[in-house]
């Protein structure tokens, strides 16, 4: 089965001549690190935001992974905010979530919990100009110490002696999603006893559950962004 992955904070192409090279090389690097850890059924997109270099750097969505306005006026806030919210209706999940040198403070790490499927992981790497390999230094106290800090314990696990590299963390499972998956769990087992009628009734039960709780999360996001809109 395909797994969907995407990489925060890394341009796919950039025509800004100074850098074009090592974009080129960095992509590559990243590319070859999933197909080697992750298989070739693979789908990879890329989201950043360069303010000062939007007409010249490019990857597949291009906003702040944040509601948090720190870069610039509040009608570029405004714009990130719609193509934010976009982008979350559409129901994107993914398999995967590769954060390659990313300001960790910047981000909204519940945003990242959602986007996740179930049992999702978030890698953290360090793909540049003098990191082929992509790995934050083991040894290094100030990195250790940030993502230590940053990356919230309530929300992701980390998984210690990960295949994927050192800082790989596991998202936690929510209430509600833990409750879906136990459903869903009881409906295959069900299913294999060939329970029909049940299985039907259920089915649409848990259904219904599911649709309840994603037009609550919409509500709630929606009266965040009025919330943060009304405070400019």
């Amino acid at each position: 089965m395909s797994k969907r992955i995407l990489v925060l904070c890394q341009r796919k192409v950039s025509e800004v001549p100074e850098d074009i090279k090592e974009v080129t090389v960095v992509v590559s690097e990243l590319e070859n690190y999933i197909k080697t850890q992750f298989g070739s059924d693979v789908t990879i997109e890329y989201l950043t935001y360069h303010t000062a270099e939007t007409h010249k750097a490019y990857a597949d969505y291009m906003f702040p992974l944040s509601r948090v306005n720190m870069f610039g006026t509040p009608e570029m806030y405004k714009v990130n905010n719609e193509n934010l919210d976009k982008f979350l209706e559409k129901n994107n999940k993914y398999d995967v979530i590769i954060l390659n040198t990313c300001p960790l403070r910047w981000l909204d790490f519940n945003i990242i919990h959602e986007l996740l499927k179930p049992s999702g992981i978030i890698v953290i790497k360090l793909f540049g100009k003098y990191n082929s390999k992509g790995s934050p230094k083991r040894d290094d106290p100030m990195i250790y110490a940030g993502i230590t800090r940053d990356v919230p314990n309530d929300l992701f696990v980390k998984q210690e002696a990960s295949p994927y590299g050192r800082y790989t963390y596991v998202k936690r499972e929510t209430l509600e999603e833990m409750k879906t998956l136990e459903e869903m769990k009881t409906l295959e087992e069900m299913k294999t006893l060939g329970e029909g009628n049940k299985v039907k009734k259920i089915y649409t039960r848990v259904k219904g559950r599911r649709l309840k709780r994603r037009k609550t999360v919409k509500r709630r996001r929606q009266k965040k962004k009025k919330n943060n809109l009304n405070s400019y």
